[in-house]
């Protein structure tokens, strides 16, 4: 999601930032766990479900619908109240479409929130009373001076297994399964917070020690990479794959208790950064 023309000063929301949505009309939460439910009229005429990710930054989404790319949806409904979502007053402010609009809560305040239409469209919106103090920050968490976007430290990752793409960071909690060269099993607990180092672990393990593997704890699998290396010390690494504006990524962590280095894949690298 991108916002053109933002407030040149004011309190800025953090790509990942997970934003409680409402109904317009009847304050209905449109938000059902890891989803923001829609009802859809697309240009046919017919009617489903849309699922999108009601963090910010973050472009998932779903529909029991066929949709083409760049196809311009008729019109959003809320599910509780069957409300029209569309605004008449309001156009995408980078492609023209129409836009929906509902009710975004940031610091307990209820505001405008405005997206596009138009399939594959990122762009979003919120009113010009909020933009005088609030900014969105921008797609891609972070515009640095070079042509690489940064995710800044602090920046929640959502961590999803690379095998049964089911997300293993649930809140502020990274948890995988882990066994020791000794043959012992356990969970460790990492945080899922950029360059925030916290790390918990069911059973006692040497400082410094290499872990046998690191598996997802839903499906089993384990998540070694046989091509990758930590950089500082050697270790072998583990693999997630990480959601950004830009698609899913490769994420890798060291194997190695308290060696805090993290890398991405060498594709990712040419466009992203990491703080």
């Amino acid at each position: 999601m991108n916002q053109s023309s933002p407030a040149q000063s004011g309190k800025v929301i953090p790509s990942g930032s997970r934003l409680e949505c409402f109904c317009p009309h009847c304050a209905s939460s449109l938000v059902e766990g890891e989803h923001l439910r829609l009802e859809m009229l697309n240009g046919r005429g017919e009617r489903g479900t849309l699922l999108l990710s009601p963090f910010l930054n973050v472009f998932d989404s779903s529909s029991t619908l066929q949709e083409g790319k760049g196809e311009e949806a008729q019109d959003l409904f809320c599910p509780h109240c069957r409300a029209s979502l569309k605004d008449m007053a309001r156009r995408c402010e980078a492609c023209g479409s129409a836009a929906a609009r509902f009710h975004a809560e940031i610091d307990d305040e209820r505001i405008d929130f405005f997206i596009c239409l138009r399939k594959d469209c990122h762009w979003h919106g919120i009113s010009e009373k909020a933009r005088s103090r609030l900014i969105l920050e921008a797609e891609g968490f972070h515009d640095p001076v070079n042509s690489r976007q940064l995710i800044r430290s602090g920046t929640r990752l959502h961590c999803a297994c690379p095998h049964c793409q089911q997300e293993i960071s649930k809140g502020d909690d990274l948890t995988v399964a882990i066994r020791t060269v000794g043959g012992h099993d356990g969970v460790l607990t990492l945080s899922p917070h950029l360059n925030n180092f916290r790390a918990e672990c069911s059973i006692e393990t040497e400082s410094r020690e290499e872990l046998a593997t690191m598996s997802c704890p839903l499906c089993g699998h384990e998540l070694v990479s046989d091509e990758r290396h930590c950089e500082l010390c050697g270790a072998r690494a583990a693999r997630f794959e990480v959601r950004t504006s830009r698609g899913n990524v490769s994420f890798y962590i060291c194997l190695r208790r308290q060696c805090h280095w993290h890398g991405l894949d060498d594709e990712a690298r040419a466009r992203l950064e990491l703080e």
